[in-house]
């Protein structure tokens, strides 16, 4: 059953200046019942499948970047290749119904914008003669099954169901297996401190950062869930998983998130019933967005000390370098393990930028500032959007997103693809996801 657009604004209205404002709408039928839900669902077993073959085949240990890093058995090996042939052939399935049911083209224009980063990034591989492997055709696989998929908001209850599933497999696999689960105190991991007795949780993932990252983008997800003894029961295992992870940034983003779900919450109830309070809400998620996206963008600008930040000063300092020798193009995406194997290696740790605009500077120049700002941008407006309806998850989603990213780099087109439940699927559905007006419109001019 759906609502009349005057009744859907009233609604709007009733949970945006409320007692409690919903995350996401409540309208649009079940949640577990749709393509979208196959799609985010799919996508996360299948990296699922492929981590825990990746964690039982070897110790979780520091392997640094200067001796090839991860290498993992031929078993393990096949699974990565077959799951990753999964999510291809989740593509070609959820494509070849979309042509079937007739489905419009609405919303081809996002559909270019999300592909835009990875067109950039290939090229400019390609350009460089380091043409990356297959598992490059991942991104635009997941980002294909997404769009085709037609996603709801609601589907965000879907990925903190998962999201509390992986923080539990996680921590079983700490408990159960520690030398799967336990990243262990190898020489090199001097950066990975333990808070506690019980060494550092990597659980599904690599490292403890790897997790704490997943688990911490994934937390506003958390909140969508409906029940309430499910919901804050995920919201402990998964507090639990990222407090064992030891990830610092990790901590620090379901920090941000919940300040800012609170003053969303206590701007909502301290406004009267009606747009006023809806606008205001709207204006503080777009200028917390804003602020922490400026944050991003400067810091690894206006660090100048190579030690501070855990050395991230260092890496700072070389991707600007390395953008300044070509700054329209950049070095290509895999600068840093092609700079591991020289005489000019920045340590074991230099896997990657630790921030998303130092990444995307030396990686793919001004070019893939463009394609990647434009997406994000996008996706922040769409977000602010859905906040002046009383729906906070985008906001919240993307707060966490960009925390991370002034430390971290969440989003990689080629490789990481571990993250990409956590991290690429929710942003998609924050970019693409329809009102429910719009959707039931593409739906009865389907049949």
């Amino acid at each position: 059953m759906s609502l009349d657009p005057a009744t859907r604004e009233a609604a709007s209205g009733r949970i945006a200046s409320g007692r409690l404002a919903s995350l996401v709408p409540r309208d649009e039928g079940s949640v577990w019942r749709g393509a979208d839900t196959f799609a985010v669902v799919t996508v996360w077993f299948l990296f699922l499948v492929q981590q825990l073959a990746v964690s039982l085949s070897r110790p979780k240990e520091f392997v640094p970047i200067t001796e090839g890093g991860y290498d993992v058995p031929g078993w393990a090996g096949a699974v990565t290749t077959a799951t990753n042939a999964g999510v291809l052939l989740l593509a070609v399935v959820l494509g070849l119904r979309w042509l079937r049911r007739g489905t419009s083209w609405d919303g081809w224009v996002l559909l270019l914008v999300a592909l835009a980063p990875w067109v950039v990034v290939v090229a400019r591989l390609v350009v460089l003669d380091r043409t990356p492997g297959p598992t490059a055709l991942v991104y635009p696989a997941v980002v294909l099954a997404v769009w085709c998929a037609r996603p709801r908001l609601t589907v965000a209850e879907v990925v903190g169901h998962l999201t509390v599933a992986t923080a539990g497999v996680s921590v079983l696999l700490g408990i159960l297996a520690p030398t799967a689960g336990v990243y262990a105190r190898a020489a090199g991991a001097e950066l990975e401190k333990p808070i506690g007795p019980f060494g550092v949780l990597a659980g599904v993932m690599l490292s403890g950062n790897d997790l704490g990252l997943v688990l911490a983008i994934g937390a506003a997800s958390v909140w969508t869930i409906r029940r309430a003894v499910v919901r804050w029961a995920g919201l402990v295992l998964v507090l639990v998983a990222v407090v064992w992870s030891a990830s610092r940034t990790a901590l620090l983003a379901l920090a941000v998130v919940a300040l800012l779900a609170l003053a969303l919450r206590l701007v909502r109830t301290s406004c009267r019933p009606g747009p006023f309070g809806r606008d205001l809400a709207a204006v503080l998620a777009g200028a917390a967005l804003a602020v922490l996206g400026l944050v991003m963008v400067l810091a690894p600008l206006l660090v100048r000390v190579p030690t501070a930040l855990n050395n991230r000063g260092r890496l700072w300092a070389f991707a600007i370098e390395r953008f300044g020798e070509d700054p329209l193009l950049g070095a290509g995406a895999d600068v840093f393990k092609v700079i591991a194997t020289t005489g000019q290696n920045l340590g074991g740790h230099a896997t990657h930028a630790h921030n998303l605009a130092a990444q995307v500077l030396v990686s793919g120049g001004v070019l893939l500032v463009v394609a990647l700002g434009a997406l994000l941008v996008l996706a922040a407006l769409r977000a602010v959007r859905h906040s002046a309806n009383g729906w906070d998850w985008p906001v919240l989603f993307l707060a966490g997103f960009l925390v991370l990213a002034a430390l971290e780099v969440p989003l990689v087109m080629t490789d990481r693809l571990r993250q990409y439940p956590y991290v690429l699927v929710p942003l998609l559905v924050v970019l693409l996801a329809q009102p429910a007006a719009a959707r039931s419109s593409s739906s009865s001019a389907a049949e």
